[in-house]
């Protein structure tokens, strides 16, 4: 529900607690060429309730359900469908864990029409996927981005580089909830702690903040409206939304539910890589795209697992032209772009932005979506890259190194490096439907585990000593804490399965 009342859905929701105002937003995903549908998802999470109390425990589970729900939906709101075929077209978007969820949905939907089920054919033309979590092995990490914002120095990234390694061998055991892979963030957080008790806000590196308890802002005013502690009044707004059922059941709305939760979070460290490429050779476009200030799930760590994905495109994605992107705005670059309007993957780093893009930069986020939904992420002015090579000699590289861009001569000149500087400083599923369905996922953001089944004990960087050989070792005076006694930390992906 944050996706449709702090996000980009019809209304904005502000105030406090108890005293919640109304708006219209002008740039509702729903002003696309589509219909927008939000839904709380997995089951028990948001207004969704389960009868029987049962909870989704694997992707397996959370397909199924989420596909029966989908066919009963059209089913239901049948004048979506073409005639005679009766199949629909749409698109899925998402933040944060949806990045996990979509495309696990999609390739189940793929399969579900290549066996030729009964039912409505879904035909998922494209998925967008904002900031999302998706390849754990490769951003569990948030080293290189810290490092490039200068949270931390040389000497920290080495230490988690070595527990990097650490990580990426327990979760190659099957060890989804080791420590190690907690703490790689958990410790760039803790190195930022003033006396002050402000820290990093891992969901937007400009912001220091004492907890993240009330992000995003206006979350609890969310909550407070729809789950209002005045039964009555709560009954009636219940039944005014047709969300009766969900309070006799005892649902009470709650940004995020354990139970779901608790139920999936010994799966967080697993990946959907194979999901991604089915998703792809079946012919679904994909916008990935990040808010460049985001932490938790950032641009570096996303942009590294998609060039790592083994594909029959893979080649052209990695090897594809770079382009500044303006959003058809007069007010200068917003974001950099990967990859040509039709292609199968664009990647879009988007300015000024933390984890949540349409709530940070809601004009930028409704052009974003227009333009997917029309083909694809368009073209701006092309970067030259570091494979031209007139280019590089000018800045004392040799033709034809290795560098990450390419691209032919046109467009408008651009320092590569100064590119390659900026990005490195750097909830949610949306269904988009025929004119177009957002399927909001709660629980995208919060993705990892906390308590004594998930982070444990954590390590605080208080001193590291560089060894003759370049290795890392903690010294006898590290400090540790438990996470009961910093309840900031543990809340920053654990507050339930919302």
């Amino acid at each position: 529900m944050d996706g449709l009342w702090l996000e980009n859905g019809p209304f904005r929701l502000s105030g406090s607690p108890g005293s919640e105002t109304i708006s219209i937003n002008p740039h509702s995903w729903h002003r696309t060429s589509s219909y927008v549908v939000y839904v709380d998802q997995p089951v028990g999470t948001g207004l969704s309730f389960s009868g029987t109390r049962t909870w989704a425990r694997s992707d397996e589970d959370i397909n199924t359900m989420f596909y029966g729900w989908l066919q009963n939906y059209l089913s239901i709101h049948n004048y979506l469908l073409k005639t005679p075929t009766e199949s629909v077209d749409v698109y899925f978007a998402g933040e944060s864990h949806a990045g996990h969820y979509i495309p696990s949905m999609i390739s189940h939907i793929l399969a579900q029409n290549n066996a030729g089920i009964n039912g409505v054919k879904v035909n998922v033309i494209g998925a967008a996927i904002g900031n999302g979590w998706f390849d754990p092995p490769n951003q569990y990490s948030v080293t290189s981005f810290a490092l490039s914002k200068g949270v931390i120095g040389i000497q920290e990234a080495r230490y988690l580089d070595s527990v990097d390694a650490r990580c990426r061998d327990k979760i190659d055991k099957g060890d989804y909830t080791a420590g190690e892979c907690f703490a790689l963030m958990d410790n760039v957080v803790a190195a930022t702690r003033g006396k002050d008790g402000m820290k990093i806000n891992v969901y937007d590196a400009r912001v220091r903040v004492a907890s993240t308890n009330d992000f995003p802002p206006g979350n609890k005013a969310v909550e407070a409206y729809l789950g209002d502690g005045n039964s009555q009044r709560r009954k009636a707004l219940m039944q005014q939304i047709h969300a009766s059922q969900n309070e006799v059941q005892g649902q009470i709305y709650r940004e995020c539910n354990d139970p779901a939760y608790l139920a999936l979070k010994s799966h967080d460290g697993e990946g959907v890589v194979p999901a991604i490429k089915k998703c792809l050779s079946g012919g679904v476009r994909m916008l990935w795209f990040n808010g460049m200030e985001d932490v938790i799930c950032n641009h570096y760590g996303n942009e590294v697992a998609l060039d790592g994905i083994v594909w029959e495109g893979q080649d052209g994605f990695k090897n594809s032209k770079r382009y500044m992107w303006t959003a058809d705005m007069d007010e200068g670059v917003k974001g950099y772009l990967k990859g040509s309007p039709g292609s199968s993957m664009q990647l879009l780093k988007i300015k000024d932005a933390g984890h949540m893009v349409p709530m940070d930069l809601p004009e930028v986020g409704i052009r974003m979506m227009e333009e997917f939904v029309e083909g694809g992420i368009k073209e701006g002015w092309e970067e030259k890259g570091l494979r031209t090579g007139e280019y590089l000699k000018e800045c004392g590289f040799t033709p034809g190194g290795g560098g990450a861009t390419s691209g032919e001569g046109g467009g408008k000149d651009v320092s590569t490096a100064h590119v390659v500087a900026i990005s490195f400083l750097a909830f949610a599923t949306l269904l988009l439907v025929a004119r177009l369905t957002y399927a909001r996922i709660e629980g995208g953001r919060y993705r990892r585990g906390s308590g004594r089944g998930g982070r444990g004990w954590t390590r605080v960087l208080s001193t590291i000593k560089e060894e003759d050989y370049g290795g890392r070792e903690d010294t006898d005076d590290d400090e540790y804490y438990d996470e009961e006694e910093e309840e900031d930390n543990i809340q920053l992906m654990a507050r339930g399965g919302g």
